[in-house]
């Protein structure tokens, strides 16, 4: 396994498989309107602080990962932090390390800090994905109630839980960035 990340240039097309695996592993509710490649194209020339970064095993497309970089004050100074907004990954290649590679990437690129939103753990697959993201040294939230705010008119928001690197507190998390997240990703 020779795993390689590419971030998306954006004059450039996404790999074929791209929309159906995004299509595969998010329900509509949390998702975009994307329907093809060319959709996810477009939107994403037009929003300059979303970036995708693209995971191959040698020359074969496996997944991807999509983040916002985010400006907020914390009322002092203002500070960078990375949402990391869809982590997909080739439901044949999941358990095998790309995921946590990728991840690791992230973290790794941008010491600013990582935001994620998760499903709240309930499950054997939910509790597994916090464990992951656990053993990957993010922080799980559970003091702070989060509603992620429906892509689409008419969609009810979800309950979803809020875990980030350490070091960054539940109230900068309420006060300073989930209302950059509300505003700059979801236009809430």
């Amino acid at each position: 396994m020779e795993l390689i990340i590419r971030e998306y240039d954006k004059t450039a097309h996404l790999p074929e498989k791209y929309i159906d695996l995004y299509i595969q592993a998010f329900p509509e509710t949390e998702r975009r309107n994307w329907k093809s490649n060319n959709d996810a194209e477009s939107w994403l020339k037009k929003h300059d602080t979303c970036h995708s970064l693209l995971l191959f095993d040698g020359d074969m497309f496996i997944g991807f990962l999509n983040f916002w970089i985010l400006v907020f004050n914390d009322g002092q100074k203002e500070k960078k932090i990375i949402y990391g907004e869809h982590l997909v990954i080739d439901p044949l290649r999941r358990g095998g390390g790309a995921g946590s590679f990728l991840m690791k990437h992230i973290l790794n690129s941008y010491p600013c800090g990582l935001l994620l939103e998760i499903e709240p753990p309930v499950d054997d697959i939910t509790c597994r994905r916090k464990a992951l993201y656990e053993r990957l040294g993010l922080v799980f939230h559970s003091d702070i109630q989060y509603l992620q705010p429906a892509y689409f008119p008419g969609n009810s928001p979800i309950e979803l839980c809020i875990m980030s690197s350490p070091g960054i507190s539940s109230y900068e998390l309420e006060y300073h960035i989930i209302p950059v997240l509300k505003k700059t990703v979801y236009g809430k």
